[in-house]
């Protein structure tokens, strides 16, 4: 007989008439387990053929279609890169789009500063040509004049102009830097939300592998008599939570990255793992009046409100010397049409009787104290902020040494005993339970605590701009 094509997974087996009766899978996996004498291996029995009433036969059902080429295998998931803090330092201020964008207020400046440099007046050629009438016999017919003109400024506009266009470049590179720094101080925060969410997956999953440890101690002492049903039953809804709680820290942990690499500026679709424990800056703890001072000589806002006192400063001065006219001369030449010529000059001066810039002089300088009283207030700001952050650091790091060094080892010792009471009989398992959860709930507070000590860190960092920036990525003057 010649061999019978067949799809995969189907088994075939003579029937009554001679030809093969494909079984499935399922079928042969039930078929082998009800039977009494249970062999994969051995050959199935033949498939009952059923009862077919008289009549036409029904046409042959087509035969499943075959995949003569095998489908490739799944594409595996890319690995997790590694990345350090230095990096991804690096990254964002190279891909951030957010810094990106205003880092082209310098390209801005820079071509407004060009411009202050450039003569603003361009001289006047005027010329001036009219025919005259012959009928008294003049000697030519066209009169001819001719006359170059400058606008001469006074006061030393330029001068202030262009110290108005300094003071706006530095201070768009102050603003740029302080961008920076925001966004170096967001790197770190995801960076560092990135390990407390990986630290968080750790813990829980040391704990789900402790629930099923008691799961399974549970069943000898349940067998023995020393263990109630209740109490098993309690370790089993005690291994679920925590199954579904690693689940949760899974999803934790992959929001993190994903924030992290939106931060970065990063469009591939990457997985990160970020490399490093939760103290990404040196140790450095001075004092809050220290921190004041430091942030107030320091601090790229404060630095970009000078410079903009500093333009509302020259543009005043701009605008007082505005009230000095500018000065129109130049040569002048002609030749009328009993061919005399005329050299000499021309003096143009506006009379200021009406419109003496009193209104442009106002608005400047009611500008410059605004930008006095914003760099007042801003100092106060940051003075603030410093004392704050400095007395919260303080206070975060006091609360983590705490839980580190007394209440977690505590905890530890009444989770040690409890085990030894649990296995010898002297205490109930949901007592053990809740004071292991206690135990987890510490840790939890302990990554916390940590975590904001050193959030509070980078905040102090930032505000005396003293925050790591790899080399060159400065771009204050």
């Amino acid at each position: 007989m010649p061999a019978q094509g067949f799809a995969a997974g189907q088994c075939f087996a003579p029937t009554q008439d001679g030809q093969p009766a494909s079984y499935s899978d399922e079928e042969q996996t039930q078929l082998a387990l009800h039977s009494p004498n249970p062999n994969l291996d051995a050959p199935l029995p033949p498939r009952a053929t059923p009862v077919v009433p008289p009549g036409p036969s029904p046409p042959p059902a087509a035969a499943p279609p075959r995949e003569l080429v095998p489908r490739p295998p799944a594409a595996l998931p890319s690995p997790p890169q590694p990345i350090t803090i230095e990096q991804a330092v690096g990254i964002a201020l190279e891909s951030n789009p957010d810094l990106i964008v205003q880092r082209q207020e310098l390209g801005v400046a820079g071509a407004q500063r060009s411009a202050a440099d450039i003569y603003p007046f361009n001289p006047t050629l005027e010329a001036q040509v009219q025919s005259a009438d012959n009928s008294q016999g003049l000697r030519q017919h066209v009169r001819q004049s001719y006359s170059v003109l400058e606008e001469i400024e006074t006061g030393g506009k330029g001068t202030y102009r262009r110290a108005q266009a300094d003071a706006a470049l530095g201070r768009t590179g102050w603003e740029v830097h302080q961008r920076e720094l925001e966004v170096v101080a967001e790197v770190y925060q995801k960076f560092q939300a990135a390990l407390v969410a990986r630290r968080k997956l750790d813990l829980v999953h040391e704990t789900m592998l402790f629930n099923e440890r008691q799961v399974e101690n549970a069943r000898p002492l349940l067998s023995a008599g020393r263990l109630s049903g209740g109490d098993a039953l309690i370790a089993e809804a005690e291994a679920f939570d925590s199954r579904q709680t690693e689940v949760q820290a899974r999803y934790d942990v992959t929001f993190a990255q994903m924030d992290l690499r939106a931060t970065l500026g990063i469009t591939e679709d990457v997985e990160l793992a970020p490399a490093g424990d939760l103290n990404l800056l040196p140790d450095a703890e001075p004092a809050g009046e220290q921190v004041v001072a430091a942030a107030l000589a320091m601090q790229p806002e404060l630095q970009a409100k000078i410079a903009a006192l500093t333009q509302a400063d020259a543009a005043v001065a701009l605008a007082r010397a505005n009230a000095w006219p500018d000065v129109t001369a130049g040569p002048t030449f002609e030749y009328d049409e009993s061919k005399t010529v005329f050299v000499g000059g021309t003096l143009q001066i506006p009379l200021q009787i009406f419109n003496r810039k009193q209104g442009e002089l106002m608005q400047a300088e009611a500008e410059r104290a605004r930008a006095a009283a914003d760099l007042e207030q801003s100092q106060v700001k940051v003075r603030m902020r410093a004392l704050a952050a400095c007395q919260h650091y303080d206070n975060a790091r006091r609360a983590a040494q705490y839980l580190r060094d007394e209440a977690l080892p505590a905890s530890q010792r009444h989770s040690r005993d409890a085990e030894k009471l649990l296995a010898a009989g002297q205490v109930d398992l949901l007592k053990v339970v809740e004071i292991r959860r206690r135990h987890l709930m510490l840790r939890e507070q302990l990554l916390e605590a940590e975590s904001r000590a050193e959030s509070y860190r980078i905040e102090l960092q930032v505000l005396t701009g003293r925050i790591p920036l790899p080399a060159g990525d400065v771009h204050h003057e």
